[in-house]
């Protein structure tokens, strides 16, 4: 199992508009994909293949992350800022934002956080600070071949005869969110082909949390349950804007996650005038006191009780 993210600057022509963009392998398999370069023309398919809808992040209200000029001389893309990266024993964690949307006149931060509990699943927040209404559409894009969506159930999965993935979206408290199925175009070995792409959209104001499971399986699709698990700071509960607080549980295991949203100000990366301020300006991690989650007490925003299966 394999995670990458996108949380750099890209120059010039070849830079895509991917910021927080995710690629995910397993199984033999690319699961969540990068559509490719296209070819080097600047016709409709390659004009699709550097937008942000044609990569594993969010557009917000429609646009890309930056702004192209001609197409081999077009600025470089969007600021980002990596806050945090952890590597254990039982999981891995990473926590990034970027900048692009701040040129609107209601400024918009997106962050991505992740956490790969090793050799189970990823679990995806992506958050938004903003102050007025914003639509958001989430992309993942699937392996070529056909992809099943469930609406009832909230969920997505691959229909191939080896490896698969299966999404997973928790629904959300502050806004009601669509899940549609389109289609997108990879690009692999110098042809353009179709795949599905799972699309989540919603338009909220204010704070927003989108919350994505994805989990890799062979051929027998997992039953997996998803359940929020309530977290409180110095006697105060938290809604599921401050805190990620959820129970993951399959066959014979069952992880326990919080993650805070409050201990890092995203705003301060940029200042009044809209550049960078320079790391020993920037703002420490607030210290946490008596966070209370699943019956302990902690100082971390980033906990997990990971259950080892019982056979």
């Amino acid at each position: 199992m394999y995670m990458a993210m996108r949380a750099g600057v890209g120059i010039g022509g070849h830079a895509h508009s991917d910021a927080l963009s995710l690629i995910l392998y397993a199984g033999g398999r690319e699961l969540l994909a990068d559509s490719g370069m296209g070819l080097f023309e600047w016709n409709k398919e390659r004009k699709y293949a550097v937008s942000t809808r044609a990569h594993n992040t969010v557009v917000v209200d429609g646009q890309d992350q930056h702004v192209r000029g001609l197409h081999w001389n077009t600025p470089q893309t969007v600021a980002c800022k990596i806050w945090d990266a952890r590597h254990g024993k039982d999981y891995d964690y990473c926590f990034a934002s970027h900048y692009g949307y701040t040129r609107y006149d209601d400024p918009v931060i997106h962050s991505r956080k992740v956490v790969f509990v090793k050799n189970r699943y990823w679990l995806i927040v992506d958050l938004f600070e903003a102050q007025e209404q914003h639509t958001y559409e989430q992309y993942f894009h699937l392996p070529i071949g056909d992809a099943v969506v469930q609406w009832d159930r909230g969920q997505v999965h691959t229909n191939h005869n080896d490896s698969n993935v299966l999404l997973l979206f928790p629904e959300q408290e502050q806004a009601e969110d669509q899940l549609t199925l389109e289609s997108g175009l990879d690009f692999r070995q110098g042809q353009y082909y179709v795949n599905p792409v799972a699309k989540r959209s919603m338009s909220t104001a204010g704070r927003a949390v989108y919350e994505t499971l994805v989990v890799p399986y062979g051929t027998v699709q997992p039953q997996i349950r998803i359940s929020r698990m309530p977290v409180t700071l110095e006697g105060r509960e938290l809604p599921a804007l401050e805190a990620t607080a959820l129970r993951i549980s399959g066959d014979n295991w069952s992880d326990e996650i919080c993650l805070y949203h409050n201990s890092v100000d995203v705003n301060s990366y940029l200042d009044h005038t809209g550049n960078i301020v320079s790391q020993e300006l920037l703002p420490g991690k607030s210290v946490l006191a008596g966070l209370e989650f699943a019956g302990g007490r902690h100082s971390d925003d980033v906990v997990v009780n990971h259950s080892v299966r019982q056979n």
